[in-house]
């Protein structure tokens, strides 16, 4: 049997992607700081910074000294949260990442479900840490988002940083109305990072309230 046939059997998405999502499980709860920081086309906005509290499954809390509205969605660490409805996981191949000289595995996911807000999402995971290092997302709104994961500790499924690039696809035209043009033509990269973690403090599910 040739040697590349057998290596495509042998990978299992469905295995590699749980192995990814039992690892951020062993994560029972987590306090850090974050800074956010923005740098996008025709918008202008001030580094935001926020304290962040989460418990599992999905209990989040966000303080800031100042104003901040910041969606959830955008910090939470759980970069596979989007596979909670049904999915197709088909695995695509391993490559090396030649900037952090790491194995990664490539799969590809299609949702099943009528209500998922994608259409297709790339993933790289690294083989040896069962850690997402990459992570590209078509939106059914045309947004291409891509986000690129750094660890400084890699025995959590919790990144130092998180650098997000995303661009709204399909051409402006000039008949657009303007908020519409203004979506279309919105690109941009926003930076989290993230500082002084407290892991496993043994969170209380009244804090959240």
């Amino acid at each position: 049997m040739p040697r590349l046939t057998f290596f495509a059997q042998k990978q299992n998405a469905e295995d590699i992607l749980n192995k990814v999502i039992n690892k951020f499980e062993q994560v029972e709860d987590y306090e850090v700081d974050l800074t956010i920081s923005a740098d996008l086309q025709m918008v202008k906005m001030p580094d935001m910074k926020l304290k962040v509290f989460f418990k599992q499954p999905d209990k989040l809390k966000i303080s800031s000294e100042g104003f901040a509205m910041v969606p959830k969605d955008g910090v939470n660490l759980n970069p596979l949260k989007f596979l909670k409805s049904e999915y197709s996981a088909v695995y695509v191949k391993n490559e090396k990442d030649e900037e952090e000289k790491i194995n990664l595995d490539v799969i590809k996911i299609i949702p099943l479900s009528d209500t998922a807000d994608y259409i297709l999402s790339t993933v790289w995971i690294d083989t040896e840490n069962y850690l997402v290092r990459k992570l590209e997302t078509v939106t059914k709104r045309g947004v291409n988002v891509s986000s690129k994961f750094y660890y400084n500790n890699t025995a959590y499924a919790l990144p130092s940083k998180v650098v997000v690039s995303f661009n709204q696809s399909g051409e402006v035209k000039p008949e657009q109305d303007e908020e519409k043009r203004f979506r279309q033509s919105l690109k941009g990269v926003v930076t989290l990072t993230y500082s002084g973690y407290k892991i496993n403090q043994g969170l209380k599910d009244e804090f959240f309230k």
